[in-house]
């Protein structure tokens, strides 16, 4: 369904306290108000700005060449029953029997006598009734397991459609609820790449890295990197997770990974490596902890652009009294509120937008949140005069039973803006704004892939690739601007082994 003119939400703009004097988000200008105070020095992490200078293992992903058997006892030319001894021959160990004495012919039945005939008969008798019994139980039993083996087949292979029918057991890697960050740039040889970070079920981050020059996936163990480094981290399980990159042209390329701690402390680790060989801990955790409530979700985004941005990054949080609140990478010191009454474990998704053309480079650009209060999917702008006000209250139908998940990026020089939400059963459901109005609660076709998928957790970057978590696998379909509701599926994302890859 489609609106002409959704509502405008009416969730309360937190004001700016009168007395305050901390730094504000851009560049001394912004009206958003001061509203928490520093905590106490962070536990968990070890100050450092970059990554360390030494060599770190490639954990890319490779196939096993050697073979399963060739440091076995038993090699291949073995001889299992080599040495042991031969049966002797007939008479015992090589010697011939005696002879027996002759003995006096007695009544014969074919040739035998009478006595041996009937005790042979006999066993033969026997041995028909055990072999017909024996065939009964047998086939019986064949019967049996192959009812057995061919529902446990019929069992793995539901899901399936067209090449994907044939389908092994689940990826055991990943956590059940692990969360999906993508993010994707360009580097200075005009290449894309697209990250995935995901979790595995010990809690270590993964990242998974494509680029359009090798046409394949690598990936590495996020948190083993940083161990060996001597910067180690810790991740809570289930942690939300929140990617913002930077790149090509105008700035050096930089990929920020953000997450939630065991005690909930915001925690910022970072690359300049295209393949994500090398991570280091951000400078945001040298500050006071940012403490978010335990059901937080996370949004991040690195504001560039030709004209118009702040070139800040900036991270959304909620914390324990419903607050959403915002840090900017010009001085993580302070941390300002921008909503009040924000619905616990909410849904936050930030995009880039020029509003009302644009294309000529001359409209400054702005930023898009979007959240949910109650059942409604609501906007929140930072707009032009670098204020927030309440934008459009684009949809009434979301379940908060799961919480709800929002995906969402901007294109066609940011005016228009695809928000994915997680349906309560699964599905995904498509939001666009098309530069005049909001086009809600739009059915998203999946082509190809499993059958009637119901993903986990949900991810999205920002050209056009949209990430589902299903059955331990993360899943790749990729959307044309044309069509943003039709998504077609490209294949499963390679996480490392932590057994391997570690």
């Amino acid at each position: 369904m489609s609106g002409d003119q959704a509502q405008y939400s009416t969730l309360e703009v937190a004001h700016r306290a009168a007395d305050t004097s901390q730094k504000e988000v851009y560049h001394g200008q912004s009206d958003l108000p001061q509203v928490v105070t520093p905590h106490p020095g962070h536990e968990y992490y070890k100050p450092e700005d970059q990554a360390s200078q030494g060599q770190y293992p490639t954990t890319g992903y490779s196939g096993n060449t050697g073979s399963y058997y060739q440091n076995s006892e038993h090699g291949g030319n073995s001889q299992y029953y080599q040495g042991v001894p031969q049966y002797p021959q007939e008479g015992g160990y090589g010697q011939a029997s005696p002879p027996l004495l002759e003995k006096p012919k007695g009544k014969r039945i074919c040739g035998l006598a009478a006595r041996t005939f009937w005790i042979i008969a006999a066993l033969v008798g026997l041995g028909l009734v055990a072999a017909i019994v024996g065939g009964a139980v047998g086939g019986t039993l064949s019967k049996n397991n192959s009812k057995d083996s061919s529902a446990q087949q019929d069992k793995g292979q539901g899901g399936g459609s067209g090449q994907n029918s044939t389908t092994t057991e689940p990826n055991t890697v990943l956590l059940g609820d692990s969360r999906i960050a993508a993010a994707n740039w360009t580097d200075q040889g005009q290449y894309v790449h697209y990250a995935v970070v995901t979790q595995d079920k010990y809690s270590n981050l993964l990242g998974s890295f494509w680029d359009t020059q090798n046409q394949t996936w690598s990936s590495v163990n996020i948190s083993a990197i940083l161990t060996k480094s001597g910067s180690p981290i810790a991740a809570k399980p289930g942690t939300p997770l929140a990617l913002a990159s930077t790149g090509y042209p105008g700035w050096r390329f930089q990929l920020n990974l953000y997450y939630l701690t065991p005690s909930n402390g915001v925690g910022e680790i970072y690359t300049g490596d295209l393949q994500g060989r090398q991570w280091g801990v951000g400078a945001l955790v040298k500050e006071a902890p940012k403490v978010a409530a335990p059901d937080s979700q996370l949004a991040a985004l690195w504001h560039r652009c030709p004209y118009g941005c702040s070139n800040q990054l900036y991270i959304l949080y909620e914390d324990d009294k419903n607050v959403l609140n915002l840090l900017n990478s010009s001085d993580w010191t302070p941390t300002k509120s921008i909503l009040q009454g924000l619905d616990p474990s909410s849904g936050l998704a930030l995009v880039p937008f020029i509003f009302d053309g644009g294309s000529n480079g001359t409209n400054a650009a702005e930023m898009r949140l979007y959240f949910n209060s109650g059942n409604a999917l609501d906007e929140l702008k930072w707009n032009n005069k670098k204020v927030w006000e309440s934008g459009y209250q684009i949809t009434k139908t979301i379940s908060k039973n799961p919480p709800p998940q929002y995906v969402a990026t901007s294109w066609d020089s940011w005016q228009q803006v695809m928000v994915v939400t997680r349906n309560a059963n699964g599905t995904v459901s498509g939001q666009r704004w098309d530069k005049d109005k909001w086009n809600t609660d739009e059915a998203i076709s999946l082509a190809g892939g499993p059958g009637n998928a119901t993903f986990s957790y949900i991810g999205m970057n920002g050209e056009g690739r949209f990430y589902g978590l299903l059955k331990g696998e993360i899943h790749e379909y990729r959307w044309d601007f044309g069509n943003p509701y039709a998504f077609i599926y490209v294949g499963t994302v390679p996480v490392p082994d932590p057994k391997k890859d570690s």
